[in-house]
C-alpha cells in the first residue's frame, strides 16, 4: 500500500470501464455531511504497480 493512502481508515478500489481503475474513501464530518472523495485515477497496469502487485 502505497505510503500516503496507510492512513485512511476506508479506502475502496473502483473498477472503471476499459481497464481503468480508481481508489476513493467515503468522509464525513457534522459540518459538511458525508462527502466520497476520489484520490486516484489510473489505468489496470499503473493500479497493479502502485499497489505492488
Amino acid at each position: 500500500m502505497p505510503r500516503e493512502f496507510k492512513g485512511l481508515p476506508n479506502l475502496f478500489r473502483l473498477e472503471l470501464p476499459d481497464g481503468w481503475r480508481a481508489l476513493y474513501t467515503v468522509a464525513s464530518s457534522p459540518s459538511e455531511g458525508t462527502q466520497v472523495r476520489i484520490l486516484w485515477i489510473g489505468s489496470h497496469s499503473r493500479f497493479d504497480r502502485l499497489l505492488g502487485y
